[in-house]
């Protein structure tokens, strides 16, 4: 019976490596990593617990920055004067919202992920300023 040469040949470089402990099975550690590098981020600085007050300072700071570029003035867009104290029953056609901050005006999903968030902190917190900015938000 004549075999063909290729699994011929598999089978004696097979059985070579097995035989030389090249291809034997060797216990592996799972812990090492097939990677270069690591999983766990190499920090500047270590990283610690945040405590409750860092935790408040940079809520504020979120808050201030998005007051700070929300816009709630409305102008008369064919005067380009400012209408100080809307009212719905003297209703103006020309009326708009400030466009100049845009991106925090418009009713969005984003918008309102940072109103969600802000109803959420004011309730954890007791703070009102910040579901004080969701009333203006919404006036």
């Amino acid at each position: 019976m004549k075999v063909a040469p290729r699994p011929l040949a598999f089978a004696l470089i097979t059985a070579a490596l097995m035989t030389s402990g090249i291809a034997q099975a060797q216990p592996q550690d799972y812990r090492i990593s097939l990677l270069e590098g690591s999983a766990v981020p190499a920090y500047e600085t270590a990283c610690t617990l945040t405590t409750p007050q860092e935790i408040k300072q940079t809520l504020d700071h979120i808050r201030d920055r998005v007051v700070a570029r929300s816009s709630f003035r409305v102008f008369d867009n064919a005067t380009g004067r400012e209408i100080e104290r809307p009212d719905i029953d003297k209703i103006v056609p020309t009326a708009v919202i400030d466009g100049r901050f845009e991106a925090w005006n418009r009713w969005d999903y984003t918008n309102g992920v940072v109103l969600s968030a802000f109803s959420i902190i004011s309730v954890v917190t007791g703070n009102a300023l910040y579901f004080d900015y969701n009333n203006r938000f919404y006036d």
